[in-house]
């Protein structure tokens, strides 16, 4: 146990495991690990010098949320008026650090697919009402099986916007907006050789995005360094906040996580 624990936000982290976990090459990692991660990319962008692209990002109890509510909605969509969590997200609340979807031309999700154990990354792409999906592993993850998973999203977000007011004075019948949105697959991207090394590609699928290095991104990782370096990163900022016991949502953040 550490003592005392290191704080994230509203996350606690009091294992070391925790942090072996991360450093571990194979070793996949858990909703914390992610939630930790996007937590600080949101601080990213609101925070960070130099960063142009208007962005937020959800958590892993939005991915658990629609996952869950998903076949009541299928069978009565206004099941979702009462989802309060929920349509939280799209008007900047529910996360620390959040931003409100109308102010925003990005939103980046990160879920897991429970059938595979596997990350992936999916952007919310507003301007052109499409997602995004990002996989590390596609020789073992096919496009079919990302396509089922995805659907939950595809189908209920424009819901989850109607519901919080963003189309209104947008001049878009309902019917269209109500649309599916569209689900595309990010080609070429720098591939996993690990099983359990999924999470970590996707943490860095967004950075680069958020960096707009998408295209400069590296042929290969060194993912042992890749995880040291990003464990090191989190250990530094949670000592920091335990010594000079500042507020965790407005701390800054360096521009590489």
């Amino acid at each position: 146990m550490i003592s005392p624990y290191f704080y994230f936000s509203d996350i606690a982290i009091s294992s070391k495991m925790w942090w072996l976990e991360l450093v571990t090459t194979n070793e996949a990692l858990d909703d914390t690990h992610t939630d930790v991660c996007f937590y600080y990319l949101r601080k990213l962008l609101r925070y960070g010098p130099g960063i142009k692209i208007n962005a937020t990002t959800t958590d892993f109890a939005f991915d658990s949320l629609v996952r869950r509510l998903y076949d009541d909605f299928s069978k009565d969509p206004l099941v979702l008026v009462k989802q309060t969590s929920l349509l939280s997200y799209p008007i900047g609340l529910y996360m620390p650090c959040n931003t409100s979807w109308r102010e925003v031309d990005h939103v980046l999700m990160p879920l897991r697919m429970y059938n595979f154990v596997h990350w992936i990354l999916c952007h919310f792409d507003i301007k052109e009402m499409c997602l995004n999906t990002y996989n590390s592993y596609t020789k073992i993850v096919k496009e079919p099986v990302i396509l089922e998973a995805v659907r939950p999203f595809s189908v209920m977000i424009p819901y989850l916007l109607f519901h919080t007011g963003f189309f209104e004075g947008k001049n878009i019948p309902e019917h269209e907006a109500l649309k599916p949105l569209v689900v595309k697959m990010v080609p070429k991207l720098l591939q996993q050789k690990n099983d359990g090394d999924c999470g970590i590609y996707v943490i860095k699928y967004a950075e680069y995005f958020i960096n707009e290095m998408l295209k400069e991104m590296p042929k290969i990782f060194n993912i042992a360094q890749v995880r040291k370096h990003l464990a090191t990163r989190l250990y530094v900022y949670a000592k920091k906040k335990q010594v000079e016991n500042y507020d965790t949502d407005n701390d800054w953040v360096p521009k590489d996580v």
